[in-house]
């Protein structure tokens, strides 16, 4: 379908649905060609089309069948009802204020047209009076030791809380468990799940009449007494009072990065994984201004959403800069270069198995030049290949 047809397709009868955006999330590295779908008779699928929206408590099955219907005319594979908007719920939680449980009639509704259905959650945002006013120390404290539930930084909705609370870890896990409970839910997306913007996009920054060429410390999360505790552990320090200029410090950084990561890959996505969930997330291009390190998650998945994206003889390039990261870059090409994952006792000959790509190269290092230029990249790793002109991604 055309992109012209797509939109007007989109647009025609769709005026009233809460749309917001249309995205191209991963997909898990155990899938095969057969499970990304088919446009058509013998036309090859190479990405899913998934749309956001809003749920409407107040529609009618009816009317929600004829939009989904309209929805995979125009190409849609898969919908994210946005079920938890940082303050009230879109599902039967028993944990947080219910709206209504729409989310449990968008399933069976969605299914009927072979649309998928992804539970997207706000994360790290809450808004949810009774946890603001029970739990003060759950939110996130910036460099001036001020709130974000008392001052939340640029807007009235970023309550950020801080991923190093075990009462937040708890709260989340919670969450995670009830939609993974949801019969018939495939999977689920994360949202938010990062600190506040230390500094905004330049686009944005004239919005709210900032320029910020450098890290402000009101815009610095987290300086908790449980962060700077967690630090001074395993660093001898204490971020606030011993670090001179605690942004340019990279262990402080790196820290902060690691408590959202660690969160992702320990608490969330077990869980929603473990009941057969697609775990998904939205991300930061520019990752380090939300120490959002979304290339170390265990999520379903970047690296073959990249392979697919390719065209027959093109190049992936990967860089990682840790060596747990190269070993799954190294893991994957492996086995993108073995070809279709056929049984070892199935008689098909070897001219038969078409790899996905060709020729994955060695491991490249930065010349003694190029760290001495940029220190940084003294650990970084770059691997390439070719994506094959006759296999499958």
């Amino acid at each position: 379908m055309k992109r012209r047809e797509f939109l007007r397709a989109l647009s025609a009868g769709l005026a009233a649905a809460p749309v917001a955006a249309v995205m191209h999330p991963p997909v898990h590295e155990g899938w095969g060609p057969a499970d990304v779908g088919m446009r058509g008779e013998g036309e090859k699928r190479v990405t899913k089309n998934w749309l956001w929206l809003g749920p409407d408590p107040d529609v009618s099955d009816d009317e929600y069948s004829r939009r989904f219907e309209r929805l995979k005319r125009a190409g849609i594979d898969a919908i994210l009802p946005e079920i938890f908007n940082n303050r009230q719920a879109f599902w039967g939680s028993e944990h947080l204020p219910v709206v209504a449980p729409v989310l449990e009639r968008l399933i069976p509704l969605a299914h009927a047209t072979d649309i998928e259905v992804h539970a997207w959650s706000h994360i790290m945002t809450c808004n949810v009076p009774d946890v603001m006013e029970t739990h003060p120390e759950w939110y996130d404290v910036n460099r001036k030791g001020e709130s974000a539930r008392d001052k939340p930084a640029y807007v009235d909705y970023y309550r950020f809380m801080c991923p190093s609370r075990p009462g937040v870890q708890q709260f989340l896990q919670q969450r995670m468990r009830e939609l993974a409970a949801i019969d018939g839910l495939d999977g689920i997306h994360l949202d938010y799940i990062r600190f506040p913007d230390v500094i905004l996009a330049e686009a944005l920054q004239p919005k709210y009449d900032l320029v910020q060429d450098s890290e402000f410390p009101e815009y610095d999360y987290c300086y908790c007494d449980v962060c700077r505790a967690g630090f001074k552990a395993a660093h001898g320090l204490d971020p606030l009072v011993d670090l001179k200029d605690p942004p340019a410090n990279e262990a402080w950084f790196q820290y902060r990065c690691d408590l959202i990561s660690r969160l992702v890959n320990e608490d969330l996505i077990p869980i929603g994984r473990a009941a057969g969930k697609q775990m998904t997330a939205a991300v930061f291009p520019n990752w380090r201004h939300v120490r959002q390190e979304w290339h170390k998650w265990e999520l379903d998945a970047v690296l073959p959403q990249a392979l697919e994206m390719l065209e027959p003889g093109g190049r992936l390039v990967i860089i990682s800069f840790h060596s747990l990261e190269d070993r799954r870059v190294k893991k994957f090409l492996h086995d993108a270069a073995k070809g279709d994952p056929f049984p070892p006792d199935l008689p098909v000959r070897a001219n038969e198995i078409s790899p996905a790509i060709l020729r994955p190269s060695k491991p490249q290092r930065p010349s003694e030049k190029e760290v001495a230029d940029n220190p940084r990249a003294r650990s970084a790793i770059l691997r390439w290949a070719e994506k094959s002109r006759t296999g499958q991604a």
